[in-house]
C-alpha cells in the first residue's frame, strides 16, 4: 500500500477569518462537480489527525472519496486540534485538521521539522452553539454572552454584575430558580474550548467547577442532566433530547438563533486543513484528488448536510491556488477522448518550459492510450521552436508569445506558408511580492508596475518607482530598495510582460534574468524587497500575489472567476507545421483529438492554467481539418 505523505497547511492565517465572514449557506453554482483527473486506478492511504469538530464532515468526505477511489483508505484520528500538527511532525498523519487558526509555535515547530510554514486551507465555516436539556425554558428564553461568560467563568470579563450559579439568576422562576446550572465543557486540547475560551470568555479563565468532557460525553451529560448546559459545534447538535439556546451579543441585541441562514448569530469560527507543500512539486494523487473533491460541488454539498457553511467559488479558487490547482468547472459539451484507431510513431517537442508540465500531462494520457507512441519533450525557451521548424527536427512547438517577423519570414521562404498556432489553454502572469510585503494588499496599477519594471515609463506614470515608499508604503519600507526579478529574454513570458505590463517598452538594467519561472518565485521569497513575474502556477508559500487593477478600475488577482478581467491573461499556444488543407498525419492528429477533448482540458487545468471551452476548441480543431462532436448527454 502506498503511503501517501500528504500535510495540509494553511499561507496566510488572516485570511481564515475573512472566510467565516464569506461563508455561503448555499452552494455557490460556480463550484465544479468532481471530476477525476486520474486515468488509471488511484491507490493510497491519507491520514488525517486534528479537530473532533470536523469527524463527521471527514467522514462524509471520505466515504465519497472512497466510492470514486476504492483503492484509496482513510485512517481518521479526530482529539483536538492541538493534535494535529504534533502528528505531522511525528510523521503520523497526512493531512491535519484545525478549527482554529495556528499558533505561532506550532507553525515555527513545523518550519523547523520541514523546512518551511505549513500551508492552511480554509475548508468550510462553522457555528458553534450553547446547548441545553429540552425541558429548560431558558432554550426558549434565550442568553446574552455576558450571561454565558459568568456561567462558565469566575472572571466575568463580559461585566455581568454577579456570578450566575442557578438558573434563577438568568432570569427563570418558579421550579427553576433554585435549580442549579451544571456545566460541562470540552477539554484543553480541543480547539472548541480555546475558541469559546476567547470569543465568549474574553480569554478569562473557565470555572474549575466545568466538567471537561471529549464532545459526545459532553452532550450525552446535558441530554440526561435537566440542569445542564454546555457548547459545541452546530455538527455536534443533532440530539433529541438537547436544544440549542438563542444567544444575544450584548444586553441590547436580540437574540439570534442558531441558524446558518443569519448572519448575525455571535458564535462562529472556521474550520481548514494543515499541509506541508513543496512549491516545486505537484501534490501526489491521492491527495490532490481529495482537494479536489472537498471543493467540488459535492464537497461543499456535504458541508451543508453536516450542518455547517460553505466556501464560495471565489474563495475555493484562491486556497487551492496556494498549492498549485485550479478550481474551474470543465465546459459538460467536451467530450472524452476515445481513440478512433490505434497509432504509432514518435512525437518531439520544443519550446517554452513554462508548458513543459502540461505537455508531460498530455504525453502521460495519450501513450496510455497508445502504447506503440513516444513522444520527447524538451522545454528550452520560446525563441526555440522557429529553428527546429525549419531544420525539421521537431512536430510541436509550444509557446506563449507570437513569432517574430523574420522567424515568420524564414518559415514562409523555408516552407511556403505560416506556422500554425493552436490556442490549448488559457494562462494569467502573476506579480509576486515576498509573502510579508503590504503592498500585496493595496495593490497595483500597470503604470506603477511598469514604473517599476521599465526604464521608459510608457503606461504613463510621472516618476520613477525605485523604492517601496515611492508606492505609499511607509514605517521599514519606505527607503526599502525594490528588487526586480523576471524571466530572460528567450522565454515567452519575458515577451508577454514586455508587451503588455511595460508597452512595449524596454526592461531597466536592473532586472534580475532568471532561466525558469521557479527561480524568479524562490529569488522574490528569499528577499524581503524583492518583486517578480511568472506563471501564476509557480506560487509558494514564501511569496504573496499582488492584486492588479483591471480595465473595469478593480483590484484583480489571476483567479478562474476573473479570467476575463484579469489584465495579465494571455493563451497558451501549441505551434505546428500544418500547410493548410492538407492531412495531419495519424499520430498528430490523435494528439491533437486529446489536447482539445475534456481528458485534454482537465490536463490543462490540473497543471494551473485555465481551460478552453468547447466551441474555442471546436474553433482550433477546424485549423486543422478537424471535426469535435460536443457532448450533449448532460
Amino acid at each position: 500500500m502506498l503511503i501517501v505523505r500528504f500535510l495540509v497547511a494553511v499561507v496566510g492565517l488572516i485570511s481564515f477569518v475573512g472566510l467565516a465572514c464569506a461563508a455561503e449557506t448555499a452552494i455557490d453554482p460556480s463550484h465544479p462537480r468532481y471530476e477525476s483527473e486520474v486515468a488509471g486506478t488511484l491507490v493510497g492511504e491519507i491520514r488525517i489527525a486534528g479537530a473532533d469538530a470536523m469527524a463527521n464532515l471527514l467522514t462524509l468526505w471520505s466515504e465519497r472519496m472512497s466510492k470514486e477511489h476504492p483503492k484509496v483508505t482513510f485512517r481518521i484520528t479526530a482529539k483536538g486540534s492541538s493534535t494535529a500538527i504534533p502528528a505531522l511532525i511525528r510523521g503520523e498523519a497526512d493531512i491535519g485538521v484545525m478549527a482554529r487558526p495556528l499558533k505561532e509555535e506550532e507553525i515555527a515547530a513545523f518550519t523547523d521539522k520541514f523546512g518551511r510554514p505549513p500551508v492552511t486551507l480554509g475548508v468550510a465555516s462553522d457555528m458553534i452553539g450553547v446547548y441545553v436539556h429540552k425541558d429548560n425554558p431558558i432554550a426558549k428564553r434565550g442568553l446574552t454572552l455576558a450571561q454565558v461568560d459568568a456561567i462558565f467563568s469566575a472572571d466575568r470579563k463580559r461585566g455581568h454584575e454577579g456570578d450566575v450559579t442557578t438558573w434563577g439568576d438568568v432570569g427563570l422562576d418558579g421550579e427553576w430558580k433554585d435549580r442549579p446550572v451544571t456545566a460541562y465543557g470540552r477539554n484543553s486540547a480541543s480547539a472548541t474550548y480555546g475558541y469559546f475560551k476567547q470569543a465568549v470568555l474574553l480569554g478569562g479563565s473557565y470555572k474549575e467547577s466545568v466538567k471537561e468532557q471529549p464532545s459526545g460525553p459532553m452532550l450525552q451529560a446535558v441530554a440526561v442532566d435537566a440542569t445542564g448546559i454546555t457548547y459545541g459545534s452546530v455538527g455536534h447538535g443533532g440530539h433529541d433530547q438537547i436544544v440549542a439556546v438563542p444567544l444575544a451579543a450584548d444586553d441590547k441585541g436580540p437574540k439570534v438563533p442558531l441558524d446558518p441562514a443569519r448572519g448575525d448569530y455571535p458564535l462562529r469560527r472556521s474550520f481548514f486543513l494543515v499541509v506541508d507543500h513543496d512549491p516545486q512539486k505537484w501534490f501526489p494523487p491521492p491527495g490532490r484528488e481529495f482537494l479536489r473533491l472537498i471543493y467540488s460541488h459535492e464537497g461543499q454539498s456535504d458541508v451543508i448536510r453536516d450542518g455547517h457553511q460553505t466556501v464560495s467559488f471565489a474563495d475555493a479558487s484562491a486556497e487551492l491556488a496556494k498549492v498549485r490547482i485550479v478550481h474551474f468547472a470543465l465546459d459538460h459539451r467536451l467530450p472524452r477522448y476515445v481513440p478512433k484507431e490505434p497509432v504509432v510513431g514518435h512525437l518531439r517537442s520544443l519550446g517554452d518550459d513554462g508548458m513543459n508540465n502540461v505537455m508531460t500531462l498530455w504525453a502521460e494520457q495519450f501513450m496510455a492510450r497508445h502504447p506503440g507512441t513516444n513522444i520527447e519533450i524538451e522545454g528550452k525557451g520560446g525563441s526555440t521552436p522557429p529553428p527546429a521548424f525549419i531544420a525539421g527536427t521537431i512536430d510541436f512547438g509550444p509557446m506563449f508569445r507570437a513569432w517574430r517577423e523574420a522567424e515568420l519570414a524564414a518559415f514562409r521562404a523555408k516552407f511556403g506558408h505560416d506556422p500554425l498556432g493552436l490556442r490549448v489553454g488559457i494562462d494569467q502572469l502573476a506579480v509576486f511580492v515576498h509573502k510579508d510585503n503590504p503592498i500585496a494588499k493595496k495593490g497595483l496599477t500597470l503604470a506603477q508596475l511598469d514604473a517599476i519594471f521599465s526604464s521608459t515609463r510608457k503606461q504613463g506614470h510621472a516618476t520613477d518607482i525605485v523604492t517601496w515608499g515611492d508606492l505609499g508604503l511607509e514605517g521599514q519600507w519606505n527607503d526599502h530598495v525594490i528588487t526586480i526579478h523576471g524571466r530572460n529574454p528567450a522565454s515567452g513570458t519575458y515577451g508577454y510582460f514586455k508587451t503588455r505590463a511595460l508597452a512595449g517598452g524596454d526592461f531597466k538594467k536592473t532586472l534580475n534574468e532568471q532561466a525558469g519561472s521557479t527561480r524568479v518565485v524562490a529569488a522574490v521569497g528569499a528577499d524581503l524587497g524583492a518583486i517578480g513575474f511568472s506563471g501564476v502556477g509557480y506560487a509558494s508559500s514564501e511569496v504573496a500575489i499582488v492584486p492588479l487593477k483591471n480595465e473595469q478600475g478593480e483590484m484583480s488577482l489571476p483567479t478562474a472567476a476573473n479570467a476575463q478581467t484579469y489584465p495579465l491573461s494571455r493563451f497558451l499556444k501549441l505551434y505546428l507545421n500544418h500547410k493548410p488543407g492538407s492531412t495531419l498525419p495519424a499520430v498528430r492528429r490523435e494528439f491533437l483529438m486529446l489536447v482539445f477533448s475534456r481528458t485534454g482540458q482537465l490536463q490543462v487545468v490540473r497543471d494551473g492554467y485555465l481551460p478552453l471551452d468547447a466551441e474555442q476548441c471546436r474553433e482550433e480543431l477546424k485549423k486543422v481539418g478537424l471535426e469535435l462532436e460536443f457532448d450533449e448527454s448532460q
